[in-house]
């Protein structure tokens, strides 16, 4: 029953590995919607700013004008947050 485990462990994590970069893409496509459609600050972690989209990156959202905040962890965009309630 363990190899068996293992297998199906395989062929899922398999699965997910070929549907991680359409999850990835349809992500940064809706942070980029909410920022420079919606005005709203998206607080990410720098390594997801150069990851591309459909048509851009957050980088280029940024370039374009939305607001993207790095940080460098959860607690940073909730302070974040906590300071700048008023805005978006």
């Amino acid at each position: 029953m363990r190899k068996e485990s293992r297998a199906m462990d395989s062929e899922w994590a398999l699965e997910v590995m070929h549907k991680a970069p359409y999850i990835t893409v349809s992500f940064i496509d809706e942070a980029i919607y909410l920022a420079l459609k919606k005005g709203v600050t998206v607080c990410t972690f720098g390594d997801l700013v150069r990851v591309p989209g459909t048509k851009m990156s957050l980088a280029g959202a940024r370039e374009q004008g939305a607001k993207i905040r790095i940080v460098y962890s959860p607690a940073d965009a909730e302070k974040y947050a906590r300071e700048h309630h008023t805005l978006r």
